[in-house]
């Protein structure tokens, strides 16, 4: 593909997107993760979020870190917006792919390395990281269609779904998962590659769905196992209205300081900002 053709790709898959998402205006979405490593039956509580899709934009917002990622879709970039610190860093869907690009390729050596040297390492860190790279699930629906498995030797998801109101909302928050998966695995090291929950995104998008509770567990020298619940609700309320323009008021203001992203993962990498 030429180049100004590829440009024009983009341009439109942008253009799309933002229709989509514009469409989706009116969207909230509540979601808590419990770790369930710590016990199943009373999980403890280690995140929450509070996601607004509103004219075209998408925004994430931490409470207990006073903290809002924004997604905008026809600009291809996410504002990250640090409240108390007066702080905000921008990064291109590009530049995140970038990282990406470098990240796997280190991942790639790292197999390398522990091939050549078997039994230094945790069981199952070399079959994780060729997972990553290379995801292959076998699914499993039940009969309603709802509740699917995707297993692997050491990454299984659970997924209860419900089927969207209209295609493009399900369009719409898919395509910020997508983009959300991607900039988590560069804040946070720890975090796997993008590469095995946008295959879970994929079949979500392909029967026009959207994830009602989230199960992950991922087994190497011990299990780590994440339940994620989303609360969803069509329409915004008048305070969540006015926190979006407080944000927004926020991000205009001349006084706020901007600085590089790279410093952002560093920060984020030195345990000072919240690793999402």
């Amino acid at each position: 593909m030429m180049v100004y053709g590829l440009k024009s790709w983009l341009a439109a898959t942008a253009v799309v997107l933002g229709a989509a998402i514009g469409h989706a205006q009116e969207l909230r979405v509540y979601t808590s993760t419990y770790d369930l490593s710590q016990g199943a039956d009373r999980p403890p509580l280690v995140a929450r979020s509070l996601t607004l899709f509103h004219a075209g934009k998408v925004y994430d917002f931490i409470s207990n870190q006073n903290e809002v990622t924004v997604y905008e879709p026809v600009h291809r970039r996410f504002r990250l917006l640090q409240i108390n610190a007066g702080a905000a860093a921008e990064v291109s869907q590009d530049q995140i792919r970038r990282y990406l690009s470098i990240a796997e390729e280190k991942a790639r050596e790292q197999a390398l390395e522990l091939a050549r040297q078997p039994g230094t390492t945790p069981k199952g860190a070399l079959d994780l990281l060729e997972f990553q790279l290379r995801p292959n699930f076998v699914k499993q629906v039940d009969a309603g269609g709802g509740r699917w498995k995707f297993t692997s030797p050491r990454c299984r998801y659970e997924v209860e779904s419900f089927v969207a109101p209209e295609p493009a909302i399900a369009q719409a928050y898919l395509k910020y998962a997508d983009a959300l998966s991607e900039l988590n695995a560069v804040l946070n090291p720890h975090s796997l590659l993008p590469g095995p929950r946008l295959q879970v995104n994929q079949e979500l998008r392909e029967r026009g769905a959207l994830p009602r509770v989230v199960r992950r567990q991922v087994d190497v020298d011990r299990t780590v196992d994440l339940r994620v619940d989303h609360e969803w609700k069509w329409k915004l309320d008048e305070h969540e209205r006015q926190m979006i323009s407080l944000w927004e008021t926020l991000l205009a203001k001349k006084d706020l300081r901007w600085v590089p992203f790279e410093q952002l993962q560093r920060e984020v990498l030195g345990g000072r900002l919240t690793q999402r």
